[in-house]
């Protein structure tokens, strides 16, 4: 069985910052360029992208706040993530999809074109899911200064052992691909559940070769006995079988709630309501992880498992729920 895998970019952008490359609080356009320089950058305040949409042309104002690392790494950017193809909540999502070609693009190609685009909401001012751990791939390339996908390999996937983990599926694994249904409400009974391994974003793990666009943010497939063995790795405090990957002070920190003011997640809700892998209430955003802030809220208005203050969890496409 494989899975979509997420958490391991963050880990490995934070390796870096134990290395002493860069400080949470720098700004994108460091390492990324210009295009991310706040003068440069918009934000949506009004409209729809469809001509003849009742809501008239899209409005934005001026980016007040520089988009920093920790603000990626907490989703509190202003990003959002396409998910409304149609616009009909969030219209940011339609310019999105009207604008981006994940796979067509190299990595660092692609988030320059995404600053582009106008911000869902001002930084810092909301918490919204987004294509923020893209960015935080995007920024492992830059600042390692080699292919995000060789990084994730030599860093993380190899020395842990996760000999099935990567951005593609070789032709000798392919057996072992599983199918992946999810149930389409649109759709009338007995045409509900969608095969989303076949969509043609779930293809490019079967491609003739390696996609050009790997995703930091749902690019990876990965067995249960490989991120069994990363979540060991955090659990254990940044090490598994003699492979250190992160310091234990390192995963404590990730582990901290950074949004604004230690508000939660609930507290710093999105213009409209959007996609969200795990529950609000209660928690707060560490650094690639939800972080449990009142066991009591959490437990009784969303978290379907017992939690103590400090639980840190991570939502998996199609899959699991990972709870540290």
């Amino acid at each position: 069985m494989l899975l979509t895998l997420l958490s391991a970019r963050a880990c490995r952008l934070c390796g870096s910052y134990e290395e002493g490359r860069f400080q949470l609080s720098d700004p994108l356009h460091l390492y990324l360029g210009a295009s991310w320089k706040k003068e440069n950058m918009s934000v949506y305040v009004s409209g729809h992208p469809k001509a003849g949409d009742t809501r008239g042309p899209v409005v934005t104002e001026p980016c007040h706040k520089t988009v920093t690392i920790v603000d990626v790494l907490t989703h509190s950017s202003g990003l959002s993530y396409g998910f409304d193809a149609e616009g009909i909540a969030n219209p940011v999502d339609a310019i999105y999809n009207a604008e981006l070609k994940e796979g067509s693009l190299p990595l660092l190609e692609w988030a320059e074109r995404l600053s582009k685009l106008p911000l869902f909401f001002q930084p810092q001012s909301a918490w919204h899911y987004g294509y923020n751990t893209d960015i935080c791939g995007a920024l492992v390339e830059a600042i390692a200064g080699m292919p995000f996908a060789d990084y994730m390999h030599t860093k993380l996937f190899a020395p842990l052992g996760m000999v099935d983990t990567g951005f593609w599926v070789p032709p000798e694994k392919r057996h072992r691909f599983a199918d992946v249904y999810a149930e389409s409400p649109r759709k009338p009974i007995g045409e509900a559940l969608l095969n989303v391994s076949t969509s043609d974003g779930q293809l490019d793990y079967i491609g003739e070769a390696p996609p050009v666009f790997s995703s930091g943010g749902g690019g990876l497939v990965a067995t249960m006995h490989d991120y069994a063995r990363f979540c060991q790795c955090i659990a254990n405090g940044g090490e598994l079988d003699g492979y250190r990957l992160l310091g234990v002070k390192t995963v404590e920190w990730m582990a901290t709630n950074h949004l604004p003011d230690g508000q939660t997640m609930a507290e710093m809700p999105a213009p409209t309501m959007g996609y969200s892998e795990v529950a609000a209430p209660g928690t707060g955003f560490g650094l690639g992880f939800s972080v449990v802030q009142n066991h009591t809220v959490s437990r009784n208005r969303g978290l379907a498992h017992l939690s103590s203050i400090r639980t840190y969890l991570r939502g998996l496409a199609f899959c699991v729920l990972q709870v540290l």
